[in-house]
């Protein structure tokens, strides 16, 4: 997608200091979304779409952010980060200690030295633990130094377990080339994973194992399947320049065989769009889930 910036009449970039900035930042691009807190409703989209290839890529990513969409130096009333990376970790709280929070990760596996340890609390019982690359986190801090950082899966499950219905759900949540389940019921977190998988079938048998491990052998019946995202894709080939694609509807073709699978999107409950923010909302779900972040 190429880039857009679509502003609502009601948005003056002059007093952005009434606004709440939310960004969600990819190794495609940045997606930012203004948002007017006191009518809880999205006046701005910009997509600024960049290529971050390795590590020190970031500053560079975030200067043209700067230049292609001015008013994102802005101050603001409130800034959110999202972003969404392969290392995580969600632990019960009252396990969970700044001091070891490294620790912790390290267990899901190793932590990069260009990588900083962060942690957010999506429900009052589950603590996420991850990395974010360090540079990215300088470069948008000399922008935004008292920014939010947040993993948007972490935005997804909150957004989730703050839905209504008892049923258990299980979400598949998808961007750049991998995917996270999420398992909750309510408030309660059965399970949050990264997940590699190339094929809808590889999806089935993750959700298989998923369902299998709840209490009482998860009769399918009782849980609801919900995808955020279109899907991934990765390069065919460590040489290739073409793509391989797991579009989020194959999948859903194939799970509708075996499981209750719900159209219904996953958004931040209570939102109003403006219309020329709407037509945005089921391209870019992550963005908008960051509102649950907001307090």
């Amino acid at each position: 997608m190429q880039r857009c910036v679509c502003l609502d009449e009601t948005f003056d970039v002059a007093q952005c200091g009434n606004y709440v900035l939310l960004a969600q930042a990819s190794v495609e691009g940045f997606a930012l979304v203004v948002l007017e807190k006191v009518r809880r409703r999205f006046v701005a989209f910009a997509w600024c779409p960049v290529r971050v290839a390795s590590a020190e890529d970031w500053s560079g990513a975030v200067g043209s952010l700067r230049a292609e969409v001015p008013w994102v130096q802005n101050s603001f009333s409130k800034v959110v980060l999202g972003y969404r990376g392969v290392r995580f970790a969600a632990v019960p709280t009252k396990f969970f200690t700044a001091e070891r929070a490294k620790q912790l990760l390290s267990t899901a596996g190793p932590v990069g030295d260009l990588d900083e340890v962060h942690y957010c609390e999506p429900l009052g019982d589950v603590t996420v633990v991850y990395t974010l690359p360090a540079q990215l986190t300088y470069a948008w801090r000399m922008l935004h130094g008292d920014s939010l950082f947040i993993h948007s899966d972490a935005a997804a499950l909150r957004a989730a377990a703050s839905g209504k219905g008892k049923d258990a759900q299980l979400l598949l949540v998808s961007q750049d080339n991998f995917f996270t389940q999420i398992v909750v019921q309510g408030e309660r977190l059965f399970s949050m994973l990264p997940l590699e998988a190339f094929t809808a079938e590889d999806l089935l048998y993750f959700c298989t194992a998923a369902v299998a491990a709840l209490p009482g052998g998860g009769g399918a019946t009782d849980l609801t399947v919900r995808m955020v995202g279109d899907g991934v894709a990765w390069p065919d080939g460590a040489q290739s320049v073409q793509t391989r694609q797991l579009r989020t509807e194959d999948v859903k073709t194939l799970l509708r065989r075996y499981y209750k699978v719900s159209d219904e999107p996953l958004v931040p409950a209570g939102y109003e769009y403006s219309y020329t923010v709407e037509r945005f909302r089921e391209g870019f779900p992550l963005i908008f889930l960051l509102a649950e972040c907001v307090s």
